[in-house]
């Protein structure tokens, strides 16, 4: 097994009251970015009291990436949960279940008979993580697909034409440069 799991991740990841907890404070923040499009009163050091006003492209922009980025953590948990449920099936035992959920609710262990329960429900989950890891492998066609659109980018992207570069021309102007920014220098120094 290349994946193992910590007692953080079962108290965070795989927990789903902190799922709860933590996907009801993203949006309330979310909900608040919103209230943002308005002018407010804010006291500045330098300026003393003034407005603060944010450009409406940026929040917007900034509104939409929080949210992805939400939806993305919402799909993780929603795998995770997956895994869970799928391990506490692997368990098939009512102790280990007990002896998960008070953990994850209160974070710490009823007493020390409840290690090995969890221990062994670790190992369950984590054997469901690396089994659903080489489960899915990505299939050549895919990897296809993916390498002819990048390609297509670059080609567009990047779209030179040959030039035929004479670098005498190339030396003759940097020669010049160099020469009038010593010359620039050395005016310069005459002054100081």
């Amino acid at each position: 097994m290349t994946y193992s799991v910590t007692d953080r991740a079962l108290l965070t990841k795989y927990n789903r009251l902190y799922q709860r907890a933590y996907i009801k404070h993203r949006q309330e923040e979310i909900e608040e970015l919103y209230h943002m499009n308005c002018s407010t009163m804010g006291i500045d050091e330098a300026m003393g009291l003034r407005t603060k006003v944010f450009n409406i492209c940026d929040l917007s922009i900034h509104i939409i990436e929080c949210k992805e980025r939400l939806q993305r953590k919402i799909d993780v948990f929603n795998q995770a949960n997956d895994d869970v449920e799928n391990a506490f099936i692997e368990a098939n035992d009512y102790n280990t279940v007990r002896a998960v959920r008070y953990f994850q609710k209160y974070g710490v262990r009823r007493n020390r008979n409840d290690q090995y329960p969890i221990n062994k429900f670790k190992k369950a989950l984590a054997k469901i993580h690396d089994e659903r890891l080489h489960d899915d492998p990505i299939e050549q066609e895919v990897v296809d697909v993916l390498s002819d659109e990048i390609q297509s980018y670059i080609d567009y992207e990047f779209k030179v034409e040959p030039i035929v570069i004479d670098w005498r021309e190339v030396h003759a102007h940097l020669s010049g440069k160099h020469l009038a920014e010593q010359n620039d220098f050395k005016r310069r120094k005459e002054v100081m």
